[in-house]
């Protein structure tokens, strides 16, 4: 009797916590969809809202299928492949959140600062993305099929690459020499 009362307190009081959270996390995404003009409903169906997110970011459609089969396989796994399961989703989930923070951006923040945010504190930051109105959707912002990858192999730390455009650094648009904010993302240039 005396050691029930104290977990059936913990239970109460963990519900009346978790399940407004969880709520606010659901309805985030939802907003988040449909900031995207995709139907909200798309973002509470688990795997779709995935698949919809990795074409929504212009990701390689094969991440999809790293994504579901590290879930499947993640559920009765030993503790070795658990952890290679964990790995490989949240390889995945970091090359959304680098390309989401592309199309979806408030101009002010650099894309590495909001890659962070959306990476490790999801529960904050991405209820700010889709509840805040100074961050857009741009359909048109330039992501690459394979995120940051991408980003790495065709960075400035190749010596013989010439660049004769000027470009945002934050969305990859091109930019004219005369302008001081991208025409895209409005970030200060």
């Amino acid at each position: 009797m005396f050691v029930t009362l104290p977990i059936a307190f913990m239970v109460v009081l963990l519900s009346i916590i978790i399940v407004p959270i969880v709520a606010f996390m659901f309805y985030s995404i939802y907003k988040l969809f449909e900031k995207c003009d995709v139907d909200g409903w798309r973002g509470l169906v688990p795997f779709y809202n995935v698949f919809i997110l990795i074409k929504l970011v212009g990701l390689n459609w094969w991440y999809i299928i790293i994504y579901i089969g590290a879930s499947i396989l993640s559920i009765d796994a030993g503790t070795g492949l658990k952890l290679l399961c964990s790995i490989a989703l949240f390889f995945v989930h970091t090359l959304i959140s680098y390309n989401l923070v592309k199309k979806v951006n408030n101009g002010k923040n650099s894309l590495f600062v909001d890659f962070l945010l959306l990476t490790f504190v999801p529960i904050i930051y991405l209820p700010a993305m889709a509840l805040i109105d100074d961050f857009k959707y741009y359909k048109d912002a330039k992501v690459t099929p394979n995120a940051y990858i991408d980003e790495i192999q065709t960075s400035d730390f190749d010596i013989h690459k010439t660049q004769t455009d000027n470009i945002c650094k934050k969305c990859g648009e091109k930019i004219n020499k005369n302008n001081k904010y991208c025409p895209n993302c409005g970030k200060k240039i």
